[in-house]
């Protein structure tokens, strides 16, 4: 039944609730991912990822980044940190607006309501 009002648009109100929630979990999961898998800092240094603490996995041998790895990992990781926040405050945002928001004069044209 829901299929067929969906199509027909007459009770697109729950309809658009449930696909903006939908479309606000799908981003939240994509987000969380982003911030708890491992990355590269500094041209390859393996760092784990930023919601475990953004620890180095190896400790470097040569070249310019011996004895810092770990504030390099940390600042990657909270660079990473901040990205998934703010990606997470945008779709959250825009996620409630298109549930709370009343329907346009668009939407109605192009659902068909017949009120």
């Amino acid at each position: 039944m829901q299929l067929r009002e969906a199509i027909t648009g007459r009770d697109a109100g729950s309809n658009k609730q449930v696909m903006a929630l939908l479309a606000v979990a799908i981003v939240l999961l994509g987000v969380f991912a982003y911030a708890a898998s491992p990355f590269k800092a500094a041209g390859g240094l393996r760092c784990n990822g930023a919601l475990v603490g953004s620890k180095p996995k190896e400790k470097v041998t040569t070249g310019l980044l011996v004895g810092r790895e770990k504030p390099l990992c940390r600042a990657k990781g909270n660079s990473r940190l901040i990205v998934a926040g703010v990606a997470t405050l945008i779709s959250l945002i825009l996620g409630l607006s298109a549930v709370l928001l009343p329907t346009g004069p668009l939407e109605d044209l192009f659902l068909r309501r017949d009120e």
